[in-house]
């Protein structure tokens, strides 16, 4: 009987876990759902049967150093301790969750073939519904207007609240597409699908204006040009100077490059940086309390131009909210998650880990700049595929 309760349960994590993947680029209220399903059904099926083993391991115990520092960061929230609670319960938690959730469910080659499967086809709605909003100036799934980048140019976002959001996620799901498509193993119609989805991701993301999703974008094509072997590197070399000629040739992409370099350019992104620096200084140990960037943020701040918002670049923010400490465990997770994926595909050629390892750290670079571990769709998507890399990393299982 138990063995049967925990086999409905498991289905019921596999399935729920599928629907959240294929809705995360669409609409936030069913990742809320799904992934609210799937962790009731994950903890009844570890009380029924537990099994911790998968836990064992160095780049878990990073994991765990991470948590553990930022529960001690809540000594340092003050009057703000309940909304630290909920920053560390509700958001941090629940991604961290999603990570297990999927590096426990996804064990076999069945289930992440329907993954793999479910993703494109997702991708593929919503790099429609990109080109569509382009011509049309909203979105036909959430009827989202473009937004307005700089006066005179606006960015496609698709079904995302923002550009930097959809450009995060194309990052991601092109790496994965190229490095497939290099891989010399698929069928012609399986190729030329992927080739017509390369395309019209590629023009989606060129036309986000996402400077911080095209540089995240580039910097995985160079590591997969450096982690592929010689053969597979010259179908990929002319991939980098074609992206790149596009942004210089084409005038409103050239313009918003150049924008970068004018004195209106990043002075906002650089002043809130500061701040976060202050908040450093101020607490370096410890940080500020998990979730308390922008309350500390207007106690700092006396520039009425800048508004409370966010740190524009993960990691400072991550350092000033839960010290030293957590931030150089998220790092230690960050780099051993990525190192154990560049073993792996040199042990097996595996090229699902290659294009999840060049896409998390397109990912991660974008992070710099943004924040990507701060927004839902971005955040569970890369735990979600964290947990996928580390499965493939080490189980070795061939798709």
């Amino acid at each position: 009987m138990k063995e049967e309760s925990a086999q409905v349960l498991d289905y019921v994590i596999e399935y729920s876990l599928y629907l959240l993947v294929f809705f995360l680029p669409i609409s936030k209220a069913p990742l809320q759902v799904f992934s609210s399903i799937a962790f009731v059904a994950f903890v009844a099926k570890k009380i029924i049967k537990p099994d911790f083993k998968f836990l064992n391991s160095p780049l878990h115990y990073f994991l765990i150093g991470f948590v553990f520092f930022s529960c001690l960061s809540l000594v340092n929230s003050g009057p703000h301790l309940g909304k630290s609670f909920i920053a560390l319960f509700f958001k941090w938690f629940k991604y961290l969750g999603l990570f297990l959730f999927f590096e426990d469910t996804f064990i076999n080659k069945r289930r992440i073939r329907n993954l793999l499967i479910i993703i494109l086809v997702s991708s593929l709605l919503v790099g429609v519904d990109g080109i569509f909003q382009k011509l049309t100036s909203f979105d036909f799934i959430r009827h989202r207007e473009i937004i307005q980048v700089v006066p005179g140019v606006y960015g496609v976002s698709a079904a995302f609240n923002h550009y930097n959001g959809f450009g995060t996620y194309l990052i991601v799901i092109l790496s994965l597409i190229i490095s497939l498509s290099i891989s010399g193993k698929l069928k012609i119609g399986s190729f030329l699908f992927l080739l017509f989805l390369e395309i019209l991701l590629s023009i989606c993301l060129v036309y986000t204006f996402s400077r911080g999703a095209w540089l995240g974008f580039i910097s995985g094509l160079i590591l997969m040009l450096l982690l592929s072997s010689r053969n597979m590197a010259k179908k990929l070399v002319f991939l980098i100077p074609v992206f790149i000629g596009i942004l210089i040739i084409v005038p409103e992409l050239r313009d918003r490059i150049m924008f970068t370099f004018t004195p209106r350019g990043d002075a906002d992104r650089i002043k809130v940086w500061h701040v976060a620096f202050v908040m450093i200084k101020e607490s370096p140990l410890l940080g500020k309390g998990i979730g308390l960037f922008m309350d500390n943020f207007t106690r700092i701040v006396s520039d009425n131009s800048l508004f409370a918002q966010y740190a524009h670049n993960c990691y400072l923010q991550i350092w000033a909210e839960t010290g030293i400490f957590s931030f150089l465990s998220f790092l230690a997770f960050t780099a051993t998650l990525l190192i154990n994926g560049i073993r792996a595909f040199k042990m097996n050629n595996n090229y699902i880990v290659l294009g999840l390892v060049c896409g998390l750290f397109g990912f991660l670079v974008h992070s710099f700049f943004d924040t990507q571990f701060y927004s839902l769709q971005a955040a569970m998507f890369f735990w979600a595929l964290a947990g996928i890399l580390n499965v493939l990393s080490e189980k070795h299982i061939e798709v």
